[in-house]
């Protein structure tokens, strides 16, 4: 354990990238549905994606519609 003046950093309890992404709604089968409009599903991202990520990129490939997030 590091103490720096008062603030002591347990190494043990840094959490690594792949929790961040985890925690913040990446990984573990998730994916991107997109949606016209109408409500019909027009497309699924997967991959890398997040949900604050999953709007934007529905808009970016189709144009138009919207983005969904679901596991």
């Amino acid at each position: 354990m590091k103490k720096l003046n008062k603030l002591q950093i347990n190494s043990e309890r840094i959490m690594n990238n792949d929790e961040l992404i985890t925690m913040r709604g990446g990984y573990d089968g998730c994916s991107c549905v997109c949606y016209n409009w109408n409500y019909q599903v027009v497309g699924v991202i997967g991959g890398e994606v997040t949900a604050l990520t999953c709007n934007p990129l529905c808009l970016q490939s189709l144009g138009h519609g919207f983005g969904n997030w679901s596991c």
